[in-house]
């Protein structure tokens, strides 16, 4: 997990403030605030889903189902 971290985070920082300072015309202190803050939020979606992911494949793929099947 932290080196997933290590990789997505200071990558979806520089990618959002490039976005909020490029396409949106805000200013860079502005923007690499709003870089922090949905990098973090991005960061945390990417490594939830991942560790989502590899649990599904340990376990074969298989989802809970109702009783009885």
């Amino acid at each position: 997990m932290g080196v997933q971290v290590a990789i997505v985070a200071p990558l979806s920082v520089l990618l959002l403030w490039a976005a909020h300072v490029f396409l949106m015309n805000q200013p860079a202190g502005r923007g690499l605030a709003y870089g922090f803050f949905w990098g973090a939020i991005l960061t945390g979606a990417v490594v939830g889903a991942s560790r989502t992911e590899a649990a599904r494949r340990r376990s074969g793929g298989r989802r809970p189902g109702p009783p009885g099947r």
